[in-house]
């Protein structure tokens, strides 16, 4: 496997590199998997920029390859047995668990929605710290409609706030976690 995803990643091929090594290492290598999603993370803000004509220097790109490339060759690592022991669970792995989410990406949106010290968060926020697209977060926002709301300030600015009584046990989690 190794062998096809360096080959992938030669011929410019990140989206299907992401996704075969996030599905891999989410059951192969938890603790690499948190790694791989901001290493996608990255790689989708600089692909929305580059298409936005935002981009200028190709420097980003060169990064994440050899991130992913490094990525590649620790993915049949063992996991560092101490972790293991402890049966420790990423933050967005019990998110996801306790609040019986779909998806771990649904877990960090409501990660980012929980740790605000304010009650909304702005789109651009979200959009900065996933690299996700504003669609993106949409389509996850209304999977959860009774969990999170959707708003508009007077300027226009999108934003969006985790809901009673969600907001509680998500900063439950993460301040138990700590």
């Amino acid at each position: 496997m190794k062998g096809e995803l360096k080959k992938l990643v030669a011929q410019e091929e990140l989206d299907e590199v992401l996704q075969k090594l996030l599905a891999y290492l989410e059951i192969n290598n938890p603790s690499l998997y948190n790694v791989g999603v901001h290493l996608s993370g990255r790689y989708r803000q600089w692909k929305q920029k580059t298409l936005k004509g935002i981009q200028e220097s190709q420097q980003e790109i060169h990064l994440i390859r050899d991130s992913l490339l490094q990525l590649i060759d620790q993915m049949d690592e063992a996991p560092d047995p101490a972790p293991a022991k402890k049966q420790a669970i990423s933050i967005i792995d019990k998110i996801q668990r306790e609040q019986h989410l779909a998806s771990a990406e649904a877990a960090l949106l409501f990660y980012h929605l929980a740790k605000t010290k304010f009650e909304w968060r702005k789109q651009t926020t979200i959009v900065e710290q996933t690299g996700w697209s504003a669609a993106e977060i949409d389509r996850i926002a209304r999977f959860y409609p009774a969990q999170i709301k959707r708003g508009s300030r007077e300027d226009g600015t999108i934003i969006f706030r985790l809901n009673a009584p969600w907001r509680k046990q998500v900063k439950d989690i993460i301040s138990n976690d700590r």
